[in-house]
């Protein structure tokens, strides 16, 4: 019984800890308003559009896609990322720069693209698809088609 009634003190303090922890970090109510006023207006055509992402959730940002071999940052703490590698890359932690994952449909897409640049591929091979985090995407084949 007297454990119940520790546990069900813990939660009310939890809950309301949660309720007050914006204004601890000074979120009022009128903070966007006051502090930050009106966002910025922003052109995310090749970039990924996150939502309320700044300080409060006052505005959106947009991260800006890098390319393979483009410099890149492996922890970044207390901030949102401007950048990140793009669709199929990763930061390499040794290098700190954008590389393709090393998963089998990317080792096996590279294959493919060595071999069709030397002629060694067949007509009824086709190029491995990989989604942007280097896996198979998946594919429907329909027989006597080709």
């Amino acid at each position: 019984m007297f454990t119940h009634k520790i546990a069900f003190i813990c939660i009310v303090i939890h809950v309301l800890g949660g309720v007050n922890s914006q204004h601890r970090f000074g979120c009022e109510e009128d903070y966007c308003t006051r502090i930050v006023g009106k966002c910025p207006k922003l052109k995310c055509d090749n970039g990924r559009l996150i939502k309320n992402a700044t300080t409060c959730g006052c505005c959106d940002i947009c991260v800006e896609p890098l390319k393979e071999g483009d410099p890149c940052k492996t922890q970044i703490f207390a901030a949102m990322p401007k950048q990140e590698c793009g669709p199929g890359l990763t930061c390499d932690k040794t290098t700190k720069k954008c590389a393709w994952v090393n998963t089998k449909c990317v080792k096996d897409r590279k294959k493919y693209d060595s071999m069709s640049s030397s002629e060694e591929v067949s007509l009824k091979q086709s190029r491995p698809e990989c989604d942007e985090f280097g896996y198979y995407i998946s594919m429907i084949c329909l027989s006597d088609l080709l």
